[in-house]
């Protein structure tokens, strides 16, 4: 017995240096230093430890045990780097993403303790491996059982596999997302695991979700008792443009001070300074309907196929899985459906390419898309991008906003802003435009040395400051056309300043408040109103289409108007998480958060909202996963029905 440790001891080392790293790797993204469900974790280790059992030469099990670690180092701090950088974990739809990766981790916020401990892991294994392998034993040349142990390793494995779907992942979504009893963590499989159960399920998982027949679908869709209908039917005579403006980590402490909600934000002895220093967004704020209770927690694609079509399916990305997809429901095709002259338009100053969005939203409806490649090529704008800055956003719209804007016809435009993109550094481009100065001015400025938070804080308000200059040269062209006062104008955050930790740290909270972000509207003739519901991403489609006097068939939207008494809930997809401003949960079995208020009564009421919401899931699912409305005479029939119901 002690002949065999000592002949297999690199083994030995190699399999307590994989589980330190393995559970490092889990401790910093989930706090927990364990695995719950840790066979596939097991597997892969039996795995990696039978390749080096079947090498015959101490030097050469040396030399291949270093090159596995220093992978799973990567690998795993891969994967870490990817967490901390916008808190998802890995999952295979992440493969499509291709350039957007580059976007999405655009600084590196490497981990201290994982590296350290990686490090130091692999320094053990180089440096006892090196010591001790010139004395071990030596191994018998004649193999002792390969077949055995290649057999059992590949069981193991497949036995995994197939105990995949008892594990994590959920077909149907309705109890099996509230009441499931996972976690959305890396301690759930392992990130090892989580890696194997990602590829297989992508590579080989043949989705279906629920069972509605195509008659229950259709039943459940046009339920008559679930139609918006909406609180201003006499808006539907007026013919109003819409604008709809996703405005990239927009913050209400951008350019509001409250240091009860943002203790870390402004702290300006003169608060009126703020006007000055953001007159556009002022007084759109002072013009609008606000929906002060707004929550988001999406990534940026996700967040506008909301705003454009208020739905998403659970377990897929849009823009690359269904990007041929007939979606007949969206708002935009709506507003087709009940009035044929509407121009569609699409405006981005971002790269044609990310999220697939050039082709996806020519094929969602749009009669044209415009992207910085197609900006670049007219005077007063700069491509900025090509040279690690972001577009200004003041550019897109001085070059854009006749064609954004046209004056003979009835209009639908959806404008996308990348100003206020992090990562949030020092920006030679909005300091020639003396945002940097006018911010010392008014007292917020720049520390000695350029990497703290509060440094952090005023890169990012240089950025707001030009988005709030882009808005106004929207004010002002509409004033100059007359079109104004025809015009509803949605402003709205895709998410929170999650970028270096920004609005957790302006904020100082762990409530689901770090998700609240703003949600405005305004609408020719409505007064300035505060409402005060919870109100979500689900809801922005529901709410411009009651302010349009538009009824809908609610079952094909997750949210509802803010202008309803219904109070919505919120799916993250990105983050397999469920909110209000009251609780925050995976599943009813895994709360993250809850409010003292949130007792038995509201636990009732919040139990039948996230039903409703996980019914219509299971519809969105379908819906698109058989491109429902691809389907001979579904589009039809639908805008037949909507045409009824209006």
């Amino acid at each position: 017995m002690k002949e065999a440790v000592k002949r297999n001891l690199l083994i030995i080392y190699f399999i307590f240096t994989y589980v330190i790293i393995e559970l490092a790797a889990v401790f910093v993204t989930s706090g927990e230093l364990y695995i719950r469900h840790p066979w596939v974790f097991l597997g892969f280790l039996a795995l990696f430890s039978a390749v080096l059992y079947l090498i015959r030469s101490q030097k050469a099990r040396y030399i291949v045990g270093i090159a596995m670690i220093i992978f799973l180092c990567l690998a795993d701090g891969g994967f870490v780097l990817l967490f901390m950088m916008t808190e998802t974990m890995f999952e295979f739809p992440m493969v499509n993403l291709q350039g957007e990766a580059a976007s999405i981790l655009d600084s590196l916020n490497i981990d201290f303790v994982f590296t350290l401990t990686s490090g130091t892991c692999l320094a053990f294994f180089v440096v006892a491996g090196w010591r001790a392998y010139p004395i071990l034993p030596a191994i018998p040349k004649k193999k002792r059982y390969p077949l055995f142990a290649t057999l059992l390793i590949t069981g193991i494995l497949l036995l995994n596999l197939l105990s995949f779907e008892a594990v994590r992942p959920y077909k149907e979504v309705r109890d099996d997302m509230l009441y499931g009893n996972s976690v959305y963590s890396y301690s759930e499989l392992g990130v090892s695991g989580n890696l194997i159960y990602e590829l297989a399920d992508g590579l080989f998982s043949k989705s279906s979700f629920g069972n509605y027949t195509s008659g229950e679908l259709e039943e459940f869709i046009y339920d008559k008792d679930n139609i918006y209908y909406s609180a201003f039917p006499e808006n539907a005579d007026k013919g109003y443009n819409v604008v709809s403006i996703l405005c990239e980590s927009l913050e209400w402490f951008s350019f509001i001070q409250d240091k009860g909600k943002y203790p870390n934000g402004h702290n300006l002895e003169n608060p009126e300074a703020l006007k000055e220093l953001f007159p556009n967004l002022t007084r759109f704020y002072d013009e609008s309907v606000i929906m002060e209770n707004f929550h988001a927690r999406e990534k940026t694609d996700i967040s506008e196929n909301y705003s454009l079509i208020g739905s998403y399916p659970v377990k897929a990305f849009i823009n690359y899985y269904f990007p041929d997809n007939v979606i007949a429901t969206s708002l935009l095709n709506n507003l087709k459906t009940l009035d044929g002259n509407i121009l569609c338009q699409y405006f981005h100053n971002g790269f044609a390419n990310f999220y697939n969005r050039k082709k996806y939203f020519t094929n969602l409806g749009f009669d044209r898309v415009v992207f910085s490649e197609d900006m670049e090529k007219r005077e007063g704008f700069v491509n900025w991008l090509r040279k690690n800055e972001r577009n200004l956003d003041y550019e897109m719209i001085n070059v854009c906003k006749e064609e954004m804007f046209p004056t003979d016809r009835r209009f639908y435009t959806y404008i996308t802003t990348i100003s206020m993109h992090g990562v949030y550094a020092y920006r030679q481009n909005l300091a020639d435009l003396g945002y940097y100065d006018a911010l010392a001015e008014a007292g917020i400025t720049l520390t000695a040395r350029d990497n703290t938070m509060q440094d952090t804080f005023v890169h990012y308000l240089a950025a707001v400051m030009e988005f709030d200059r882009a808005l106004g040269e929207i004010y002002d062209y509409l004033e100059e056309t007359n079109l104004l006062d025809k015009t509803i104008i949605a402003i709205f955050s895709d998410h929170n300043t999650f970028y270096q930790g920004l609005s957790k740290y302006v904020k100082d909270t762990s409530d689901t408040s770090v998700f609240e972000i703003p949600f405005m509207v305004r609408c020719p003739d409505m007064p300035h109103e505060i409402i005060t519901k919870f109100t979500c991403t689900g809801d922005i489609v529901p709410t411009l289409c009651d302010l349009l006097g538009m009824n809908v068939y609610g079952n094909l939207y997750f949210g509802n108007s803010a202008f309803s008494e219904a109070e919505s809930i919120l799916y993250s997809r990105a983050y397999n998480v469920f909110i209000t401003d009251k609780i925050y949960f995976n599943n009813l079995n895994r709360i993250i958060w809850a409010d003292k208020s949130c007792d038995e009564t509201y636990m009732e009421g919040l139990i039948d909202r996230a039903y409703a919401l996980t019914d219509k899931m299971t519809a969105c699912n379908r819906i698109f996963y058989s491109n429902y409305f691809a389907k001979e005479g579904k589009s039809e029939m639908y805008a037949e029905k909507l045409r009824e119901i209006n």
